[in-house]
């Protein structure tokens, strides 16, 4: 990362968002040892090389989707010997690469500082996880982070009970009825009364009278 950590401190320095592509590991004799270096920018822009040219297209299109979904990619590239050919390189082989958004990369400003500054400083990183070793202490973890638990959904409101309305009149009848109910009356409800009609005034101004015996002879 050496030869393209100024360009990313100018990147950092700009709020740039980017991606670092690096060579992980490699079988035969491949273009470039690991350590080798490539980044992409968010405006397109390119730093480094992973591979002198044979698969820098693929990279960076795979650094172009790393800086949009923010999670890095692991991927392994065959390099045929006419490829290397075709581009100066002497042989092809197999390559490794890893590819990293600025976001997961660990206390990023202090590793391009010591690096610019020629301070010693090791990064040992996993697709999720990434660990900083300096001389006197240790920074992050290769313990990669659990997914964050998704919260279960609300519950579902209740229904509404179903009820019906009766009209003025039945409402009326059914509170009277309740109202009798707990009345005195109700428990007297098998028991019969009945009123006695008031009886009829006399005429005004008329007298009746019955005779008497009649008198002695």
């Amino acid at each position: 990362m050496r030869e393209i950590v100024d360009g990313l401190l100018a990147w950092r320095a700009a709020g740039t968002s980017f991606a670092v592509a690096t060579v992980v590991h490699t079988w035969r004799s491949a273009p470039r040892r690991p350590g080798a270096a490539m980044a992409v920018s968010e405006h397109g822009d390119v730093l480094g090389s992973v591979s002198g040219g044979c698969v820098e297209g693929a990279v960076y299109a795979a650094a172009q989707e790393v800086i949009t979904t923010g999670k890095a990619q692991t991927h392994t590239y065959g390099v045929s010997d006419g490829d290397a050919l075709s581009v100066g390189l002497t042989c092809g082989g197999t390559i490794e690469i890893m590819i990293q958004p600025d976001v997961a990369l660990h206390a990023l400003d202090d590793v391009l500082a010591a690096i610019a500054a020629g301070r010693p400083v090791a990064t040992v990183s996993l697709p999720d996880a990434q660990l900083v070793v300096w001389p006197d202490r240790t920074e992050g973890t290769l313990t990669p982070r659990p997914p964050p638990i998704p919260r279960p959904p609300p519950p579902p409101a209740p229904k509404p009970r179903a009820t019906s309305t009766p009209p003025a009149i039945s409402r009326a009848v059914v509170s009277m009825a309740r109202s009798w109910i707990g009345s005195p009356a109700s428990r007297r409800a098998d028991s019969s009364h009945t009123a006695a009609a008031p009886s009829s005034p006399p005429a005004s101004g008329r007298c009746s009278s019955s005779p008497g015996p009649p008198p002695p002879a």
